[in-house]
């Protein structure tokens, strides 16, 4: 009896790559194992996407509703409860279809048609491709080395110990890894946290439970770079002051951040104050506003009268406080300096 393989993933509908996802999973091929069934978690309540409804003929496909969307979130640990009941849903949805194996992969990836025989080929528990972007490492939060530090770059990867069969052992992973299905029935699954949440919380629970996890480094995956450019958020405005007299300290190309979340608006916000000389006051509150450009605007002051919000931008968040120490301002951010790279 062949080896059996079940897939994961979670998809937005109306994603461009849709279809080049289904087409690359279909084209994997089935050397020395079969597939038992792809599980996709999808928003809303009925299928709207042509490509997913074509591709739902397949019987080997499963599409599980997502369901109507709850609140909006404005922090990582908000968003990363959100993305860990998807991710779940999957999983616990693809042990309808009993499996040795089962291969998570996000939805916009690139990879080759042998991608699974060459991570079930080491016969580990869990086992990741080298994930890349243009000419840049890419999943540097969830690839993390033995002591639990996170991975920035090839080279690091790269410097290594390594293991025979191309692995190089690792406390977690990220994006996409093939682990035994047996995990799933021992309860491992992604948690909401932020920090050690999700692919990488998976791995260490799996850890725990005395399972070892590799990365195979002649295996290698790539995220487009455009669609990883469209993914991000640009500052074009943050203004400082209050509802009646304000001044504006963000050039109108401002900063590229990671999503429209607090933890990565408030650093940035730090770092416009204390790139500006006599601000009049340091601000209590903050507070930020996106529109569909993928574009936010900052307003910086006290609750009760902030900074208006630019045309064109959807109602601000709550504001929540702002840090009281000027001097709490990060170095660059991987995801700035990355976009900088591959944009000019």
């Amino acid at each position: 009896m062949k080896t059996r393989v079940n897939i994961c993933s979670a998809l937005r509908q109306g994603s461009r790559y849709t279809k080049s996802f289904i087409h690359q999973l279909r084209a994997l091929t089935e050397k020395g194992y079969e597939i038992g069934s792809i599980n996709i978690v999808v928003d809303g309540d009925m299928l709207t996407d042509e490509a997913l409804i074509e591709a739902s003929g397949d019987g080997r496909m499963r599409i599980v509703f997502e369901g109507k969307p709850g609140a909006p979130t404005c922090f990582m640990r908000e968003r990363s409860v959100a993305w860990a009941r998807t991710g779940n849903l999957a999983l616990e949805n693809s042990l309808n279809t009993p499996s040795d194996f089962t291969l998570w992969a996000e939805s916009d990836l690139c990879f080759q048609c042998d991608l699974r025989e060459r991570l079930m080929a080491s016969g580990r528990y869990i086992v990741a491709p080298v994930v890349m972007l243009g000419d840049s490492f890419y999943d540097s939060w969830g690839f993390r080395d033995l002591a639990g530090r996170r991975i920035d770059s090839l080279a690091a990867l790269q410097s290594l110990p390594r293991t025979p069969g191309s692995l190089i052992e690792l406390s977690s992973v990220g994006s996409c890894l093939l682990f035994r299905t047996e995990l799933l029935s021992m309860g491992v699954r992604m948690p909401g946290a932020y920090e050690d949440g999700l692919l990488v919380g998976f791995c260490l629970a799996a850890r725990a439970k005395g399972a070892r996890v590799y990365c195979r480094y002649d295996a290698l995956i790539v995220h487009p770079t455009s669609l990883w450019a469209e993914q991000v958020y640009r500052v074009t405005s943050c203004r400082t002051g209050d509802g009646a007299a304000w001044a504006e300290i963000s050039p109108t190309e401002g900063a590229v951040l990671a999503g429209p979340y607090f933890d990565f608006v408030i650093p940035e916000a730090l770092r416009l104050l204390a790139a500006t000389p006599g601000v009049a006051a340091w601000p209590e509150h903050v507070t930020f506003s996106s529109n569909s450009a993928r574009q936010i605007a900052i307003s910086l002051g006290h609750e009760r009268s902030l900074p208006p919000v630019p045309d064109g931008f959807a109602a601000p968040t709550r504001p929540q406080p702002m840090p009281m120490k000027p001097d709490q301002v990060g170095g660059e951010t991987w995801w700035r300096s990355l976009f900088h790279r591959l944009t000019t």
